[in-house]
């Protein structure tokens, strides 16, 4: 079945959503391998030059010995119909009739409610590589797998992170799997391989990493996963176009939150706005994924209402006063004051200064 869907894949201007389409007309792949010119034109009305390029690549036999030289290099070649190809993607608006994966795709089969994507900006401020690492690292420790992009960044920290902790993490590349872009995150690419993670894309080896890839390779991130979380996003971030496939897919759309004067985090916050569910710690996502909650962590409301108390009591104050007083990380008070922000219980105040609401 992979060698229609390969064939498919290979004719100029028929892209993944029109071969969704194309196949739902015919009622059945194999129809389309045996149809005729007058066929793909008439009853598919299919455009003539589509269609006759489609007859004209209808070699079987090249189209095997093509597949079996990419298998032969180690590289999984995964068609629509395929029982090893992951049944959530399968469901989504204009899904890639090819997966190419190098790794353990083992995990394309693992339970749809332990994955999360995690995206987001490729320059992260200390809070948001701080938070990534400890969100990363407990999920990871509690059995989700990290699904990602390998950009510079929030995807390079999360991958490592799950990596360090002997998790589950799959790359999903807007070029050929077997390119290592950015080339700053080859020891990225190869502890993947070496460590059972996976390294999957739509586009067949060799093929270079083009600025068109990278937003359809979003689809893909947020089609594996149960949930898509944004670390640190701009107004322009390809993280919102990431949020909005999960948004349109059905998916959790979850944000951690940052210093709203921040540009890294208009992005963010804009989510926010638009109903996405705040995080703070893996604990929420772990709620999130109805899945049992790793440590003894102090609830986040009994955190907030603390952190109020203890604001009322020295008002207005700067996040580093409200630190010294309870003893507690300035990115942690930052965290929940944005929080406590967008919920509308506490206000910010030129100078850095914040009150209670």
């Amino acid at each position: 079945m992979k060698e229609i869907y390969y064939w498919l894949n290979s004719v100029e201007g028929l892209g993944p959503l029109k071969i969704k389409k194309l196949i739902e007309k015919a009622g059945d792949s194999k129809y389309l391998w045996n149809a005729s010119y007058h066929d793909l034109c008439g009853d598919l009305n299919l455009n003539p030059k589509v269609a006759r390029t489609l007859i004209n690549n209808r070699d079987k036999s090249r189209i095997v010995s093509e597949i079996e030289d990419i298998e032969n290099k180690l590289i999984h070649v995964i068609g629509l119909e395929d029982c090893g190809y992951p049944a959530a993607l399968r469901e989504i608006h204009g899904p890639p009739p090819v997966l190419y994966a190098m790794g353990n795709i083992g995990l394309l089969g693992l339970e749809f409610d332990k994955t999360i994507g995690v995206v987001g900006t490729r320059k992260p401020t200390p809070y948001g590589r701080k938070m990534t690492e400890s969100i990363v690292g407990d999920i990871s420790d509690a059995g989700v797998t990290i699904v990602s992009g390998m950009a510079k960044g929030i995807d390079a920290i999360a991958h490592k992170t799950s990596l360090a902790k002997g998790g589950n993490t799959i790359a999903v590349l807007g070029c050929g799997c077997d390119i290592i872009y950015p080339k700053s995150n080859s020891f990225i690419y190869e502890e993947i391989k070496k460590n059972e993670g996976l390294i999957i894309s739509e586009f067949k080896p060799g093929t270079k990493p083009l600025k068109h890839h990278f937003p359809r390779r979003n689809r893909i991130i947020s089609g594996l996963s149960t949930g898509v979380l944004v670390v640190e996003a701009g107004e322009k971030s390809g993280s919102l176009i990431t949020a909005r496939y999960a948004n349109e897919q059905g998916r959790i759309v979850m944000c951690l939150p940052g210093n709203v004067t921040n540009p890294l985090s208009k992005g963010s916050f804009k989510l926010l706005k638009e109903g996405a569910t705040p995080i703070s710690c893996a604990k929420d996502i772990l709620i999130e994924l109805n899945a049992q909650p790793i440590r003894s962590e102090v609830s986040n409301d009994l955190v907030a209402t603390t952190l109020e108390k203890s604001l009322a009591m020295i008002e207005p104050a700067t996040a580093d006063q409200i630190s010294s007083l309870l003893n507690t990380d300035v990115y942690d008070i930052m965290l929940q004051l944005t929080l406590l922000e967008v919920k509308g219980r506490v206000k910010r105040l030129a100078g850095g200064l914040y009150i209670c609401g």
